[in-house]
């Protein structure tokens, strides 16, 4: 609805370790808000980046790496908002997230399918863009590789689905253009 902002923020963390953050700023009265600290539930000593927030503004899905439940070095996890404010985040499972590098996801506009980048075999280069889709279950189902389409065999990344649920913008190290 644009009045939430929600962005990632290098700096000290508790006991004087840097790492990466989400904060959050609310739109209120024309202005940005100071931003705030998500708080435990999502921010660990790790790192925690390249988010989306779904339609609603209700799930946040994001990427944290070298996690103990993770599958590889970075995986994506997802926490949902609620009365309390955002649930403990948790890694989607092993029908995403592989020993390989999963970041970057983008959930479409109806949460039907979520876009994410892996460096995982079967795609057409080193970083490629893959969809898994919701199951009736709620559950992510196998990713497929969005194929040559849209990947080369050099990198493509930062997906991100446009409201229109059809449009897909990605930057790409093998495509030309803007």
């Amino acid at each position: 609805d644009g009045q939430l902002f929600v962005f990632t923020r290098r700096g000290p963390h508790q006991e004087n370790i840097v790492s990466e953050d989400f904060y959050a700023s609310q739109l209120q009265e024309g202005k940005w808000s100071k931003s705030e600290n998500l708080g435990q539930a999502l921010n660990t000593f790790g790192n925690e980046g390249a988010q989306c927030l779904s339609s609603d503004g209700k799930i946040l899905f994001f990427t944290a790496c070298d996690r103990e439940d993770g599958y590889g070095r970075c995986d994506i996890y997802v926490s949902f908002l609620g009365a309390q404010g955002w649930s403990p985040a948790q890694n989607i499972g092993s029908s995403v997230n592989s020993k390989h590098w999963e970041s970057q996801p983008s959930i479409s506009p109806d949460g039907k399918e979520l876009y994410f980048v892996s460096n995982r075999p079967g795609g057409k280069g080193a970083m490629d863009i893959w969809k898994s889709t919701l199951s009736e279950s709620g559950s992510f189902g196998k990713p497929i590789n969005l194929g040559s389409a849209i990947n080369t065999p050099f990198d493509e990344m930062s997906p991100f689905v446009h409201m229109d649920n059809q449009t897909l913008y990605f930057a790409s190290k093998g495509q030309v253009g803007m």
